[in-house]
């Protein structure tokens, strides 16, 4: 599997570290799993299928299938399975506006580089330790003093 999300990476041109920090993985982590130290957990596999909603998860695991889910299924008639072009000189006249469409692999490409990167800010409390308050400051000098301050009560 290691190899596989190597593949993925591989296409979406990030850098292993700014592939890590996008899946939501910390970069020694990642670099664990291509090292084979570490073998990918489900939370791994999670992470690539929330960024990635188009990579088949038969595929990921398995390596059976194709890299990319597939919306449609080709027909015996050629003609039925040729994308629909804008005609800019008659735009009234086309009855789909909707642009060509890319291959999977530059559709996916352009789909991560647009991308945002999500930073949660995380604070931690525990409510087990009571509130702790500054009770004196001691400043120690490179002569050997040192002086002490203590903050007034409100």
């Amino acid at each position: 599997m290691k190899d596989r999300i190597k593949q993925i990476q591989d296409s979406t041109g990030m850098t292993q570290s700014d592939f890590a920090h996008h899946i939501g993985l910390s970069p020694a982590a990642l670099s664990s799993i291509y090292g084979g130290r570490t073998n990918p957990t489900l939370k791994t596999v999670e992470c690539i299928q929330s960024k990635f909603p188009d990579i088949n998860l038969i595929w990921l695991i398995n390596g059976e299938g194709n890299m990319f889910l597939t919306d449609k299924k080709l027909s015996d008639d050629p003609t039925k399975d040729e994308q629909p072009t804008l005609n800019f000189a008659e735009p009234q006249k086309n009855p789909q506006n909707t642009p060509p469409k890319q291959p999977k692999s530059m559709a996916f490409q352009a789909s991560v580089r647009n991308t945002p990167i999500n930073q949660a800010n995380f604070e931690v409390k525990n409510p087990d330790k009571p509130k702790r308050s500054i009770t004196e400051i001691r400043i120690y000098f490179d002569d050997l003093t040192y002086e002490t301050f203590v903050p007034k009560k409100m």
